[in-house]
């Protein structure tokens, strides 16, 4: 199967793929959703065929559906996987044993380069996420565990500003509306986002701008930007060039 330029990091759960078949490997799985992920990104949801996205992926529509049993189905998992990434490459920066400003700051910095390095499956994600948009009981239940994993994703942001709001480093602001107004910001990234012919540093750049911008609205004795620190876990810094070279 081809790729997509658009490329889901490996960085997904055990699990994640709750309405593939089971008798593909994770390699088909991601090639597909990679594929899918650029059309609705594209396209919109409801203007994507299965034969577009089989036509991205070098492959019949009897290929995809050997895979997945509908187009709402691939959607699902395209939800699920990004929701996973986001939160396997943020929480282990939310508990890093950096100063509460640093860590906030690392952790959007680190939001925000995931979204432009995988902006198909970001503005995907994000749309489809707040949509009610199931069609099975299963899908009803994968909607409300998503619902559920990003409401304890923000709640990193939120333990982190509650902590720089109590000793000091923050303005005495409301943790929860800055965290709403900190990913605000982020995920808005995904609406005007273009790759283009960007280079990894372009987009490293795009990521510490939007990080100094957040993290410095939260108080005057905020000083950014941090340097960014092998002490702190941040292996899902980016993806790599082929993410589904992995088995």
């Amino acid at each position: 199967m081809a790729t997509s330029p658009h490329q889901v990091s490996p960085i997904i759960s055990e699990g994640a793929f709750r309405f593939a078949r089971p008798n593909a490997s994770e390699k088909e799985r991601l090639a597909i959703l990679s594929a899918a992920a650029l059309a609705f990104f594209e396209f919109g949801y409801n203007h994507t065929t299965v034969d577009e996205i089989a036509d991205r992926l070098g492959a019949s529509k009897g290929q995809v559906y050997h895979y997945y049993r509908s187009k709402s189905d691939i959607l699902f998992d395209i939800q699920q996987c990004t929701t996973e990434w986001y939160w396997g490459a943020v929480a282990p920066i939310a508990s890093c044993g950096h100063p509460c400003d640093e860590r906030i700051w690392l952790m959007a910095r680190q939001h925000a380069l995931m979204t432009v390095t995988n902006v198909s499956f970001a503005r995907v994600t994000l749309f489809a996420t707040g949509v009610h948009n199931y069609r099975t009981e299963a899908q009803h239940r994968a909607h409300s565990a998503i619902s559920v994993r990003r409401k304890e994703y923000e709640n990193l942001f939120v333990s982190a500003i509650t902590e720089g709001v109590a000793n000091g480093l923050f303005r005495d602001v409301d943790p929860s509306l800055a965290t709403k107004a900190l990913l605000g910001v982020l995920n808005w990234v995904a609406y005007w986002y273009s790759p283009g012919n960007d280079t990894p540093e372009k987009q490293e750049a795009i990521s510490i701008e939007f990080a100094n911008y957040v993290v410095s609205g939260l108080g005057d004795s905020v000083r950014v930007p941090f340097s960014l620190d092998h002490r702190c876990d941040v292996s899902g810094d980016s993806s790599p060039s082929d993410p589904l070279s992995h088995s």
